[in-house]
């Protein structure tokens, strides 16, 4: 599986598929845009592609991703649980 195919894979399950405002590709990279607004998209662009082997199977690239995004998913829930105890 290419980046080109795995980002509009996760651009379907989220809102909007925002996702894809963040991805360029024509150049198979990372893209900033000011003009899109959501910098969670943005980090999910980034993270898949930091995480990505072109050389792995497609079921252990999805793994990865999956293994990545649930990693960042975990530190933002610390970050919220930490803020809530100090209300």
């Amino acid at each position: 599986m290419t980046l080109n195919e795995l980002i509009p894979k996760a651009a379907a399950a989220y809102p909007d598929g925002l996702l894809l405002e963040y991805w360029d590709s024509r150049k198979e990279q990372p893209r900033q845009n000011p003009d899109a607004g959501d910098t969670l998209a943005w980090f999910i662009v980034n993270e898949l592609c930091e995480t990505y082997d072109a050389d792995a199977p497609d079921g252990q690239q999805i793994e990865t991703a999956v293994h990545a995004l649930e990693r960042a998913a975990s530190e933002i829930r610390g970050v919220i649980d930490g803020l809530q105890a100090r209300i």
